[in-house]
């Protein structure tokens, strides 16, 4: 699976507990801009696949912890993406701290995975990945 840098942030006293650290839960949206850009950067913007009448819920999420993100680390998140079945996809994404002060940089601060049905936005219901979506993403 190949990964591709598509999300740049700096982390912010928002992103960390009373500790200083990377909160858990502030890794998730980047997640989310990740995919976005890593799609948008295919030519699919996430708002015309939901006018064109699907989604892609996420339907699990697991993320790996391997090093404490802390303020001010600037941070990349690299997705890849790949069929899963009929109606599903997977995306893989490694989160990287690429600069920190008086640190040797990258540092590996997170793995992750999110699953995602593909979805029939009037009902919610299951349909197969339509092929345009798996070949723009080079998924299928």
């Amino acid at each position: 699976m190949s990964f591709e840098p598509v999300f740049r942030t700096r982390v912010i006293h928002a992103h960390t507990d009373a500790m200083g650290i990377v909160y858990h839960g502030a890794v998730v949206p980047w997640l989310e801009a990740a995919r976005v850009e890593y799609m948008r950067a295919r030519g699919l913007v996430y708002a015309d696949l939901e006018r064109s009448g699907f989604g892609l819920p996420v339907v699990r999420l697991a993320v790996d912890y391997r090093s404490p993100g802390r303020h001010d680390d600037v941070v990349v998140v690299s997705c890849s993406a790949r069929r899963d079945g009929r109606a599903r996809l997977r995306f893989a994404y490694q989160v990287d701290v690429v600069e920190r002060v008086q640190a040797h940089v990258p540092i590996r601060m997170a793995e992750a995975e999110t699953l995602h049905a593909c979805v029939r936005t009037r009902d919610g219901r299951p349909v197969r990945l339509p092929a345009a979506l798996c070949e723009t993403l080079e998924a299928c």
